[in-house]
């Protein structure tokens, strides 16, 4: 099974397999499928550098390498690697994907927002978790015109895209960094996050009372 989640072909199922991925032997194996296999010792060069091998400091480092790559190459080269990686049966692939998207400096909060709305919706829990913890930064920036665009979201139909638009601008978190603005003015939000919907998820209903604290 591991052997399987390494090579690309399947997706994990469960938090223990999703942490089981040697995600240095996957980038192996994508590289070759995406006939890379010359950025091979780049690529590993780059995350010798990362002291913490662990899963939430390669997948940052991974996308930044991918980005360093993307810098090298034509637009339409560029498109077909990253369209590849974003619907690829891989959960982890699909995650480089949803960082890529977060730590590319180049692109405005609503650029990101935009962008990452699909992995926001993903049918894998892990891929929902890295689409909002690649973006919770660049939001917490800019602050007021990500809550702006966020104020669809909140609403939309698909409870994944309503936890996103949580997860992302909550105040405080287990494992995430504090939105220091948002605990100090959290009438800021309020505007957003406010009105919940008509049925709305348990965690949009425990933002709301977060707030109001």
């Amino acid at each position: 099974m591991v052997q399987l989640l390494q090579q690309g072909q399947l997706e994990s199922v469960n938090l223990t397999e999703w942490l089981a991925v040697d995600h240095r032997v996957l980038l192996q194996n994508a590289l070759d499928e995406f006939g890379l296999q010359q950025e091979s010792d780049v690529f590993l060069s780059e995350l010798n550098h990362v002291q913490e091998k662990k899963i939430m400091k390669m997948i940052p480092a991974i996308a930044r390498a991918w980005l360093n790559l993307f810098e090298q190459q034509a637009q339409e080269e560029r498109s077909r690697i990253f369209d590849a990686m974003a619907s690829h049966p891989s959960d982890s692939i699909r995650c480089w994907a949803a960082y890529i998207i977060g730590v590319d400096p180049r692109l405005s909060v609503d650029q990101k927002l935009a962008g990452i709305r699909t992995f926001a919706a993903d049918s894998h829990f892990g891929v929902r978790e890295i689409a909002w913890m690649a973006v919770r930064e660049p939001i917490s920036k800019q602050l007021v015109d990500a809550l702006d665009l966020l104020n669809e979201w909140v609403r939309d139909q698909d409870a994944n895209i309503r936890r996103f638009a949580i997860e992302s601008t909550r105040p405080q978190g287990v494992w995430a960094k504090h939105i220091p603005k948002l605990k100090e003015r959290p009438e800021l939000a309020l505007p957003t996050f406010g009105s919940c919907p008509i049925r709305p998820c348990q965690i949009c209903s425990g933002l709301c009372g977060q707030l109001a604290e």
